[in-house]
């Protein structure tokens, strides 16, 4: 897996499987009870990553935090992945598996202008309107997935907006932190222990909040477990190693291209599931999509990727 892992053909192949992972994790997580709460829905999932990491992480040199700078940036992404994933489960109740999908393609485009703003994106204006292209497209499925009218954003897709920003502020702040010294160059810990402090910052929260911790454990059924272990393994875990392997072969833009796949493995779902149809607005945002997807990658030829220069 490794060596099939540092060719290109096999990290693109990698990254389809990202984006069936990706895109799929959507639609299982709607299955859940609207009466489970999303905090603690994603606290059970966080601490079931994290454990699964384990065994990796502590065979990792200087895997324990030592320094006051390093608990900070870890707490800081902890909060980022904690307002992503818990507005996911939110979002979930409040509308469509296909709309959430659909809106996660908009954070390329938050991440490249926060990495604008945080001064590490060198990119120009062109890359930023090729990533709006694909967003467009995006939210031209959002609107098939609202059965085909506007009437606006609901709560759920504001809510899961934010939640695209604060993931997109993670993967900045993960560069920025570690350029300025604060964290090693180690996405494995930084995944870990951001993970395990998001669950216990999310803990905290609840138990402030006075939730019914009691009832949420009560209507947690084996079902919703087998779930939740499933999603951290593969929408959590293994797109993780999937992403990081992938940055190590291919350039930004290529691997940015893939979430714009993500959306067509939930409508190819709900098509499947007779929730959705074809039209002319998805034909033409299907269009958008795929026109984005080949310039992203396309525009990886004739580059280097800085991490394998001078290797």
């Amino acid at each position: 897996m490794d060596r099939l892992m540092k060719t290109t053909f096999g990290a693109h192949l990698m990254m389809l499987l990202w984006a069936l992972l990706v895109g799929g994790s959507f639609p299982l997580a709607a299955t859940f009870d609207r009466d489970l709460s999303p905090l603690w829905l994603t606290v059970v999932r966080f601490f079931i990553a994290a454990a699964l990491m384990l065994p990796w992480v502590i065979r990792q040199p200087g895997w324990l935090p030592n320094t006051a700078k390093a608990w900070g940036g870890y707490t800081l992404l902890g909060v980022f992945l904690a307002v992503f994933f818990g507005t996911q489960f939110a979002a979930l109740n409040l509308t469509s598996a296909l709309s959430v999908a659909a809106l996660f393609v908009t954070l390329p485009a938050i991440a490249w202008l926060l990495a604008r703003l945080a001064g590490i994106e060198r990119s120009g204006i062109g890359r930023l309107l090729v990533l709006l292209v694909g967003a467009a497209g995006a939210l031209g499925l959002n609107l098939q997935g609202r059965a085909g009218s506007f009437s606006g954003f609901g709560l759920g897709e504001w809510l899961f907006l934010a939640g695209c920003a604060c993931s997109a502020a993670y993967s900045v702040s993960s560069r920025v932190l570690v350029l300025r010294d604060w964290l090693p160059a180690n996405p494995l810990l930084a995944t870990f222990w951001s993970l395990l402090i998001g669950a216990l910052l999310m803990m905290l929260l609840a138990q402030v909040e006075g939730g019914d911790s009691e009832r949420f454990w009560q209507l947690l059924g084996l079902r919703d477990i087998a779930v939740l272990g499933l999603l951290a393994l593969f929408a959590s875990f293994m797109t993780f190693w999937i992403l990081q392997s992938a940055m190590q072969v291919l350039m930004p833009s290529s691997v940015a291209a893939y979430s714009y796949l993500t959306p067509l493995v939930s409508l190819a779902l709900a098509l499947y599931a007779g929730s959705a149809d074809l039209n002319p607005l998805t034909w033409i945002s299907l269009g958008l999509l795929l026109v984005t997807v080949f310039w992203l990658i396309g525009s990886e030829r004739g580059s280097v990727n800085p991490a394998l220069a001078g290797r």
